[in-house]
């Protein structure tokens, strides 16, 4: 099945960000010192090279020119399962440390302390790289790679380059919580707490009485997304995140 210039050069974007997340994910595996957070890489690279593989055979399948496709090469030795301790969020801090504090979260796993891993730069001048640069890289990177495909995605005229894409939008949601399970549970990931008389002040506020919705325009909202609820767990797989093991 053929596809239009729009769906084409989207999809080229889409693999050339897939190359460069996968390269960098060899880069932050290679300095990365906590043996947990070295599993979580390893588990994710595997799976965005098996769904780099995938998107490429579906564009060999819509008559793409891969000539110029940005290719890798298969990464060796990565086997084993996701590090324990990695599911729920019961461990997620709110409220951010000072510096100097939470030090007992975070010297479980020696992370952030030290030298962690070295890069050289420029003019002989050493950057020091640690674990917890790496965790807020690998974030980014996810974060950045759910927008480009759902935009991607939003953009697509053709159903199953549609589907790949967002797909791939799950995928990336999915590896950013995972990683932000690890980074809350060493406590380098704190969420701001709200002041404690905020709720309050915003029940209060003239914004919420403007903007009160009436019980007709509740109905016909409920008339109208019937089964929105049942659309929105098949394509959310149920709402629970996946671990990439």
């Amino acid at each position: 099945m053929q596809v239009g210039t729009r769906e084409a050069m989207e999809m080229f974007e889409v693999i050339r960000d897939s190359v460069c997340i996968i390269d960098q994910f060899t880069d932050y595996i290679s300095h990365c010192q906590d043996p947990a957070l070295r599993q979580i890489l390893e588990n994710q690279q595997r799976h965005l090279v098996e769904e780099y593989s995938h998107k490429v055979s579906v564009m060999q399948g819509h008559g793409l020119d891969l000539t110029n496709l940005p290719r890798i090469q298969t990464p060796a030795g990565q086997q084993g399962t996701a590090a324990s301790g990695m599911q729920g969020s019961s461990n997620i801090q709110f409220g951010m440390q000072q510096s100097g504090q939470g030090q007992t979260a975070m010297g479980k796993a020696n992370v952030g302390q030290g030298t962690m891993g070295q890069t050289t730069m420029g003019q002989g001048t050493t950057r020091t790289i640690t674990d917890r640069t790496i965790a807020q890289g690998a974030l980014l990177l996810h974060k950045c790679g759910a927008v480009r495909a759902t935009n991607s995605a939003l953009e697509s005229s053709e159903p199953h380059l549609r589907s790949l894409l967002a797909n791939s939008a799950r995928t990336c949601t999915d590896m950013a919580y995972e990683i932000f399970q690890y980074m809350a549970q060493r406590g380098l990931y704190q969420l701001p707490e709200n002041p404690a008389n905020f709720v309050n002040h915003m029940a209060q506020g003239q914004g919420v009485r403007n903007y009160q919705a009436q019980p007709q325009n509740l109905a016909g909202m409920q008339q109208n997304y019937t089964g929105t609820q049942q659309n929105l767990q098949t394509g959310m797989q149920g709402g629970i995140p996946r671990q990439f093991s």
